[in-house]
């Protein structure tokens, strides 16, 4: 008390000095500065007063029971301060064991995210591996039909006939000139050459068995012996 005492003191001469030495302007809000502070260390000192005496007539009567009297008095409280304990320790094993629980659910998405990105990207790649293929396949069967139609006309030409340029020009040039058989045919039309290596071979076959040059053409160089084609 003596030291707070002395305390309030010396906080006092500080505000009167701090007035002395400052300037009219600012020495009202200094002094109200100052007037709110000691005010609120008066409150704390008449409070810790209170207190004082509240614990000091607390004491006196605790002073004039007997221990039985002050054990039953405090067992309720320290009944309450170990429920509350109990009671906080359950709550911490209940948030770690939640914890736990979310951080293994969530690294198990992680983990069926991370193998669906992965089977993802595994996919993707085949698409463009077969795309791949696919275009070089293309490119090949496209060089394969132009060879073919290269070697017809060159058998052609050893046989002294007209030499053909592709079987898709004879099949125009016949979808061109229809046949009193099937009126039909005028209708028809040759199929590009894309559409023509994309077919099967069983429709581009039907397809041909409607056109007598070509198919006695294919049908000639199939029968022709190797020998006479290497001459």
């Amino acid at each position: 008390m003596s030291q707070q005492q002395s305390g309030l003191e010396a906080m006092q001469e500080e505000l009167l000095a701090g007035m002395a030495r400052r300037p009219d302007e600012a020495r009202m809000s200094v002094v109200e500065h100052g007037i709110a502070s000691l005010h609120a260390k008066q409150n704390e000192l008449s409070a810790t007063l209170q207190g004082m005496m509240s614990l000091n007539a607390a004491g006196e009567h605790v002073g004039s029971m007997d221990k039985v009297a002050v054990a039953a008095m405090l067992q309720p409280l320290q009944q309450r301060i170990g429920q509350q304990e109990t009671d906080l320790k359950e709550m911490r094993s209940k948030v770690e064991q939640l914890r736990v629980s979310d951080t293994e659910v969530l690294k198990g998405e992680m983990a069926t995210v991370a193998d669906a990105m992965t089977t993802l990207c595994v996919k993707i790649e085949e698409m463009d591996t077969l795309k791949a293929v696919n275009d070089r396949l293309s490119s090949e069967l496209g060089t394969v039909a132009k060879a073919l139609a290269n070697l017809a006309d060159r058998v052609d030409r050893l046989e002294g006939k007209t030499p053909t340029n592709s079987i898709a020009s004879a099949g125009a040039e016949v979808a061109s000139a229809p046949t009193p058989r099937d009126p039909r045919r005028s209708e028809r039309k040759a199929p590009s050459p894309r559409r023509w290596l994309q077919e099967p071979l069983s429709v581009s076959v039907g397809r041909c068995s409607d056109v007598p040059g070509i198919l006695q053409s294919s049908e000639h160089l199939l029968s022709r012996p190797t020998t006479q084609g290497l001459l």
